[in-house]
């Protein structure tokens, strides 16, 4: 089964191991290429997505309740890999903004 794929591009290092955009080229932030989205039933919820977002630009996401707005942002957070299609994230400080959260835990009595 295919896979969403998820890549981080370095924008002014271009020796960097994740890839890089010249600088003159724009000033993208998140390109998402061909997206279909799968439930964990493999219901198509979105069906070839092509979406890009550059700096200064506004987004809103609206729909009633059902229409596939959180269904687009899990494979975009990484938390669904249901589908296929490509989500590039561009950054010009990536080993300052790669940080680890560490998971925390919530007990209940």
């Amino acid at each position: 089964m295919e896979e969403v794929s998820r890549e981080f591009c370095n924008v002014t290092n271009p020796s960097a191991p994740y890839g890089s955009v010249p600088t003159g080229s724009g000033l993208k932030l998140l390109k998402i290429v061909h997206l279909t989205v799968l439930n964990p039933s493999k219901a198509k919820l979105i069906r070839d997505l092509f979406l890009e977002i550059c700096e200064r630009d506004h987004l809103l996401i609206t729909g009633p309740s059902g229409s596939g707005k959180t269904s687009l942002l899990r494979p975009t957070a990484g938390l669904w890999s249901f589908g296929r299609g490509t989500i590039t994230f561009y950054d010009r400080n990536m080993r300052d903004s790669l940080r680890a959260f560490p998971q925390m835990w919530l007990l209940l009595e």
